[in-house]
């Protein structure tokens, strides 16, 4: 098993704008509750990589990143490949394979209209 966990937003914190305020060589803080998946998959034996859309230049210090806090270096890509397993991820709904059928849009959205009225 493969699984692929965006950096921020989903593993780091992240708000709108901190890249074109802070650039991409700042990371954010750890949200614990997906470092602790993390770890518990990696003790499970499933491989996991960061998915990012960052700028590679950002790549070697995401990965040290998680060896800080998640205890081990992982890869970091942009790249979809076939051996993926799975995707966690802030912005992606789930698709009903060979339907295009899409699932819990209407609940995403309302968590997403909530969170932003938060001012997150």
């Amino acid at each position: 098993m493969k699984y692929a966990v965006d950096f921020d937003s989903t593993l780091a914190v992240y708000h709108p704008g901190d890249f074109h305020k802070y650039g991409p060589l700042i990371l954010g803080e750890p949200i614990e509750p997906m470092v602790r998946q993390v770890k518990a998959w990696l003790r499970q034996g499933i491989e996991v990589v960061i998915f990012t859309a960052r700028d590679p230049i950002s790549w070697a210090l995401i990965s040290k990143w998680t060896e800080e806090h998640i205890g081990t270096r992982l890869m970091v890509t942009n790249v979809k490949t076939w051996d993926i397993d799975a995707f966690y991820d802030d912005k992606t709904f789930h698709v009903i394979p060979n339907t295009g059928e899409i699932v819990d849009t209407d609940l995403y959205l309302q968590y997403k209209a909530f969170w932003l009225e938060k001012g997150n």
